[in-house]
Parts: C-alpha cells; structure tokens; sequence
C-alpha cells in the first residue's frame, strides 16, 4: 500500500495482539507426536504463545509439544505460522502451567 511504512504495520501488529510480549533468550526442545524433539531457542513470549527458533528449518505439525528445558515445563502449542526454522505457537496448555505456578 503506498505510504505505508514498516512502523506503521508493526505497530497496527502489536495492537492486534492479546498480549505483550517479552524479549526472551530461552533454551527448549520441541516434541512433535511421534517422539521426535528438535532443540530450539525460544525468543520472545507472551501468556498466549511464543515464537520458537529451530536450529535448523524443518516440518513441524499443526501441534505440537514445546519444553522449556531449564524448568522442565512442557506446554501443548498450535502453529500460528513458520517460516523457515521461524514458529509462531498459541499456548493450548498455557493456562493449566499458569496456575500450576501461581499454587507452588
């Protein structure tokens, strides 16, 4: 669209969504059903998703389960998108992990 600008869009992306997002450098592994884990970064997070970085691009399912390995928390996901090793994951589990944590 002209005059449209790359801030412009980026900050119309932000308003749609439901949560922020915060700037992580977490270390995780991503659990595709049939036991097969691909380790991963995961770069940024909200309570309704991440957004995983592969350490190398490949196949993943529409779900899936994603652990971060530090906490040994696993969290069933949905794909959002992927580009290329890049996955956006809408937590499916999230509210269970979130009230788990707020009763330890």
């Amino acid at each position: 669209m002209p005059g449209l600008k790359y801030e412009s869009l980026a900050t119309s992306e932000a308003c749609r969504r439901a949560f922020k997002r915060l700037d992580t450098e977490i270390k995780g592994r991503l659990i595709i059903n049939d036991g097969c884990s691909h380790p991963c970064t995961i770069t940024n997070t909200s309570p309704g998703g991440a957004r995983i970085v592969l350490d190398r691009p490949e196949y993943v399912p529409p779900r899936f389960d994603l652990e971060f390995t530090e906490d040994e928390i696993v969290i069933t996901c949905r794909k959002a998108w992927q580009s290329g090793a890049d996955i956006g994951a809408h937590f499916i589990s999230a509210l269970i992990v979130h009230l788990h944590n707020t009763h330890s």
